[in-house]
Order: structure tokens, then C-alpha cells, then sequence
């Protein structure tokens, strides 16, 4: 087959990576990759929010199948673009990217679905909403109601704390939003979906907050966990039941159905669980941790679906866990062009993805906040985080950090 991969990212990587070891006659291109991926496949220098180049490539290279890793590009309508065009691809269109594009959206579908999520309030003008806090509880979630890569969640213990956050997201010149403070832990599932028919994967457990302990500002992600940990008495298909089931049927109702990845974030709250938000595609860390544990050939299970067929994956009975090595600074601002040195051999049941990586003068570099992936599988978490924490320490470039709690909860 010859597949478009659009995206530069770790997650992009990562799927990259599980398509060409389930079959290494896979011609792959992607658009615009990254070091990581020009080793697997054909690199094209179009941005991925360049929608309309990425049209014009994808009509020259007429793939058998298109897969979007990043949520801008779907957002900007490429599904639209490509599906006109008739060329096959795996991913929502403009209308069901907006499940992730615009969380007052997403609410009012979950209302519409009956699907449990905490209490909001939209407000388009910073002012208005701090004159609302009085209203609220003091802990309150003060959040974009767009697009932020994942910073645009600020968690806040005092109005005075919710004040000084709808000042810091302002700058992004879109709706705000105050929401109910869920308690308890978070866990992520994902499933794959086109119209009513689902195909269930599995859980995962991200690590948002830069800091050990899960403290200080959110980030695109420090880290991730697969299975992720679920209460005795609670099941992934009770998650799929609760989460992903209505909200496919919703939008069919609707006229508008959604296909690609469905990636549900839950809160299990002690009433139950609870929806924070959704994402249209696979996450970034997430993704790099679900590719490493899923045994079936990926790409006969999407093709599949959007022929309509449901094929269960099979997956691994393994424990896997990923850690981002990061530039310092990150998420605030950080160096880039930082030269990597990468270890001459990787430790057993470990591997590498790229993230934030570019080629400069034939010299690995850093380029984005979030570098490089190590990523780690074992018959526990416990051998998983062991591997993956071996393969960190020796990835090296001035100003690298990690956190080194990945999986703390799970494990104290």
C-alpha cells in the first residue's frame, strides 16, 4: 500500500513506525515527517497546516489511504478537501473536528447525547467571566474554548487564581471558559469510529502537568502509560458505553457522522465517570504507548472500518510507558538547534520516536519544546518504566529534562 502520513510529530512517529514492522513493503510518505520518520519512508516538506498543499500532494501521489496524526489540519477542513477530491482517508471532517476545535461544541453535543460531564459557562469577553466567578465554586477550570496544544487548561484553587488565568489565556483571542472542578483520577480511551460502528482500543494515562508530582503549568504532555488503571467494578466497554457509544449516535442523529479516532478523556469522579473533554485523533504521548502494545497490523483495521467491517485489535499483554525528554524551558520559551546525541545501542524492550527533531547541516538538532520519546515495554509496569528510564539517561543535548515519576500513581 502507499500511505500519506500528515504530521511531524512524535505521535506521527509512532504510527510511522507500527506500519512499516507490521509490513516493511508499506511505501510511506509523509508530510512534513521528521528525522525519525525519513528513516521509514519519504518526507515531503509541506506543513500541516497548509491544507492546500497537502491537497495537491495527496492528488499527486494518489495513496491508497490518508491518515492525519495533528488536530490542526482536520480542523482547516483536509478531509473535506481530500474526501471531494475522492481520496481515502481516516479522520473526522470540519464538522466532527469541532468535538476538539470548540469545547462549548462538544458540551452541547454531550448534552444532547445524555453523556455525563461537568458543569461550563462560555463567556466571549475576559471581564464577564470574572464578574460570573462570584457564582462559582472558588476551585473552578478556567479553559480555551479553541485550539491551545494542549495548554490552553488552567486548574484553579481561588477566584484570585481564576482572575489571573483568564488574563493569561486571553492572548488567544478566543471564547473562554469556567467549568466544574471534577475530582479524581483521569484516565484516557480511544476507539476508532465511522458513523454508529466502533472499534473499542484501549486506555491510557497522561502525565499534562510539567512538574513530578503532577504540579506546575499543563503541557502537550510529559509522558504516558498503557493500560491505564481502572477502579475494580469498572470496564473499558462500560467507558466505551458511557463516552464514545452516544456521542457517535448523536452525531449521526445529527446528519453529521463522525469518522477517525475518538480519544475520550475521563475523570472518574466518585459518582461516577465523567467526560472532561474530547480529542479527534490520537494523542501525543498516548499514541506512542498504544502502537507499542498493539499486536495486530493497524492498517487492515481502519481500511477495514471504512468499509464497514469491525475488526477487533488484538493487543500485547504488556505493560508500556513512554517519558518525553523536553527543552529546557518547555512549555514556557526554550532554545532550539540544541545538537543531539543519541546512544549507540538501546537498551532491550526500549526504542526512540521523534518529536520536536530536525536535521541541520547532517547534525540532529532540537526543534520543538518536546524532543524526543523514550518509550519502553515490559511484562509489568514496573519493567516497562525501567526500560524506558535506562534508554532517557542516555539520550543527551544541553538543557534535556524529564520528568522521572511517569506512571507515579499507578506505582506508589
Amino acid at each position: 500500500m502507499r500511505i500519506l502520513l500528515i504530521g511531524s510529530g512524535g505521535r506521527e512517529h509512532a504510527l510511522g513506525r507500527k506500519i512499516k514492522l507490521d509490513d516493511p513493503k508499506t511505501e510511506l510518505h509523509c508530510a512534513p515527517g521528521n528525522p525519525g520518520l525519513a528513516d521509514l519512508g519519504q518526507c515531503h516538506l509541506i506543513e500541516s497546516g497548509n491544507v492546500e498543499g497537502l491537497l495537491d500532494l495527496a492528488c499527486s501521489l494518489q495513496p491508497d489511504l490518508v491518515l492525519v496524526g495533528p488536530e490542526d489540519p482536520l480542523t482547516r477542513g483536509l478531509v473535506n478537501l481530500l474526501e471531494e477530491n475522492k481520496i481515502r482517508v481516516f479522520g473526522p471532517d470540519q464538522t466532527g473536528s469541532r468535538l476538539e476545535a470548540s469545547k462549548s461544541f462538544a458540551k452541547g453535543v454531550m448534552a444532547e447525547a445524555g453523556v455525563p460531564t461537568g458543569a461550563f459557562e462560555r463567556f466571549d469577553n475576559v471581564d464577564n467571566a470574572k464578574k460570573a466567578l462570584k457564582s462559582w465554586p472558588q476551585r473552578v477550570v478556567i479553559k480555551a474554548d479553541g485550539l491551545a496544544s494542549g495548554k490552553g487548561v488552567i486548574v484553579c484553587e481561588t477566584h484570585e487564581e481564576a482572575k489571573s488565568a483568564l488574563d493569561e489565556l486571553s492572548f488567544l483571542d478566543q471564547p473562554l471558559i469556567i467549568e466544574e472542578m471534577l475530582e479524581g483520577p483521569e484516565i484516557s480511551l480511544f476507539a476508532l469510529v465511522n458513523g454508529e460502528k466502533i472499534i473499542p482500543l484501549t486506555t491510557a494515562q497522561d502525565h499534562k502537568r510539567v512538574g513530578e508530582g503532577d504540579v506546575g503549568p499543563n503541557t502537550g504532555g510529559m509522558g504516558a502509560y498503557s493500560p491505564g488503571i481502572l477502579p475494580d467494578g469498572l470496564t473499558e466497554d462500560e467507558l466505551v458505553d458511557i463516552g464514545v457509544r452516544p456521542i457517535a449516535k448523536t452525531m449521526c442523529n445529527r446528519g453529521t457522522p463522525f469518522c477517525g479516532v475518538l480519544f475520550v478523556g475521563f475523570m472518574l469522579t466518585p459518582n461516577g465517570p465523567k467526560v472532561l473533554e474530547y480529542n479527534v485523533r490520537f494523542g501525543d504521548p498516548e499514541c506512542q504507548v498504544l502502537m507499542a502494545r498493539m499486536k495486530s497490523p493497524l492498517l487492515p483495521i481502519i481500511n477495514g472500518l471504512l468499509s464497514g467491517e469491525t475488526i477487533s485489535p488484538v493487543w500485547d499483554d504488556c505493560s508500556a510507558m513512554t517519558v518525553v525528554l523536553a527543552s529546557a524551558g518547555y512549555p514556557g520559551a526554550y532554545e532550539k538547534g540544541e545538537p543531539i546525541e543519541l546512544p549507540d545501542t538501546i537498551p532491550s524492550g526500549a526504542h526512540l520516536i521523534h518529536a520536536g527533531t530536525a536535521l541541520e547541516d547532517g547534525m540532529l538538532v532540537t526543534r520543538g519544546g518536546r524532543v524526543i520519546n523514550a518509550v519502553g515495554v515490559g511484562e509489568t509496569l514496573q519493567d516497562a518504566q525501567a526500560a524506558v528510564y535506562e534508554l532517557a539517561k542516555k539520550v543527551k543535548w544541553s538543557g534535556k529534562f524529564f520528568r522521572s515519576d511517569i506512571g507515579w500513581q499507578a506505582l506508589k
